[in-house]
């Protein structure tokens, strides 16, 4: 599944369990315990339902005569790259290792590899990005990222701060705070302090 496909299973659930309903309120999560939080927005607000992406995998330019592919990112993607990111310039570079491919490249199947493996790959690819000067990672991403992103974009905008994934608001929406849905607000005080 997509990051964006899982979002949005966890949004459906949220919509049914809150009680503000479908179009739940968001909350920046920043301010402290003992204050209301800060209102950001409500799901319509970052949700498009009828986007969606037609192919697992699109061209969306050249370097020299070489094709220039990009894939959605995968919750597969995700979770490899929990472990490897901690700031939102890495989260990027993390992004565009496991989305941006040269058609010469191969794709491994990562869900038949090992942890390991897949660890491997996934940390090779974004010490090659990391590693390319400086003006080609700003070129590869200003000429590939942004419009590969926006070719397989669907239900939400993807995008990645200090703390990993999150969703931009969709234009106009009027909210300027980005969204991370969670499943904690709906799990009940005492199942948290009995597991954790």
């Amino acid at each position: 599944m997509t990051v964006q496909e899982r979002a949005l299973l966890v949004c459906h659930y949220l919509s049914v369990i809150l009680p503000d309903g479908p179009n739940f309120a968001l909350s920046s999560g920043d301010t402290p315990k003992d204050q209301p939080a800060v209102n950001a927005g409500r799901l319509a607000d970052f949700l498009e339902i009828g986007d969606d992406y037609l192919h697992d995998e699109v061209e969306i330019g050249h370097i020299g005569t070489e094709a220039v592919l990009f894939r959605p990112l995968l919750g597969v993607h995700a979770e490899m790259l929990e472990k490897f990111c901690s700031s939102r310039r890495q989260w990027i570079a993390g992004m565009m290792a496991c989305q941006i491919r040269m058609e010469s490249e191969d794709y491994p199947d990562l869900l038949a590899m090992t942890d390991v493996a897949r660890f491997q790959w996934v940390n090779d690819r974004i010490n090659r990005m990391s590693g390319m000067p400086l003006s080609q990672g700003v070129e590869l991403h200003d000429s590939f990222f942004s419009e590969g992103a926006a070719a397989v974009r669907h239900f939400f905008d993807v995008w990645a701060d200090d703390e990993g994934l999150v969703f931009r608001p969709k234009p106009g929406a009027g909210v300027s705070t980005l969204a991370r849905f969670r499943c904690d607000p709906c799990i009940p005080e005492r199942a948290r302090s009995l597991f954790g």
